[in-house]
């Protein structure tokens, strides 16, 4: 009887697999035909969308207007949209969808660093993962003796994630994923489509 949700578990991760590989080729090409900011905006907004949608459906709307999930989910919008989506954006008009790709798993090395002052020490075997993280990064990033400055906000456009999880995961104890990425993507949609203007 546990086979069934576990084949749908392992078709449902490799269903995420394949868009998430897609998403930095995607950020490439859409920067490439509209200003960034503006593409990561609407990018935001259809997500805030489809949450809402799911969060209808579901009847749990209403736990959006709890305080604590707005405050937590404020900081998440914040550390894992708003900053990391304007850097990614703009970085990745600067360079190419393979180095955006490459680039954007510099959360490993990160997470590895800052997760420890939250109180979770990494296993041997992720911190020797993240040390080839940054070998792979540093290549990219110093490849020909030139620096390119898309490459750097690429790279550093994933510094805040960390945070933005610890206190995603404290906002899921007030409320359902659904809701935390309504604020998530509608928070971080206007600060971008706001800073986009200028």
């Amino acid at each position: 009887m546990n086979k069934n949700p576990e084949k749908l578990g392992i078709i449902l991760i490799f269903i995420v697999a394949i868009f998430w590989g897609m998403f930095p080729i995607i950020v490439n090409k859409g920067s490439a035909q509209m200003p960034p900011l503006f593409f990561a905006a609407i990018s935001l907004f259809m997500g805030g969308i489809t949450a809402g949608t799911v969060s209808f459906f579901r009847g749990s709307l209403r736990q959006i207007w709890n305080r604590k999930v707005l405050f937590y989910g404020s900081i998440v919008a914040l550390m894992m949209s708003a900053f990391p989506y304007s850097l990614m954006f703009v970085g990745s008009k600067l360079t190419s969808g393979l180095n955006t790709s490459a680039l954007m798993l510099s959360e490993i090395l990160f997470t590895l660093m800052i997760t420890p002052f939250f109180g979770e020490k990494p296993a041997f075997n992720k911190t020797l993962g993240g040390l080839l993280v940054l070998t792979g990064a540093f290549l990219i990033l110093f490849k020909g003796g030139k620096v390119n400055l898309g490459d750097v906000l690429i790279f550093f456009s994933t510094i805040t994630l960390p945070f933005g999880n610890y206190f995603g995961k404290k906002a899921l104890k007030f409320t359902t994923g659904e809701n935390l990425l309504i604020i998530r993507y509608t928070v971080a949609g206007f600060l971008i489509l706001a800073a986009s203007f200028f």
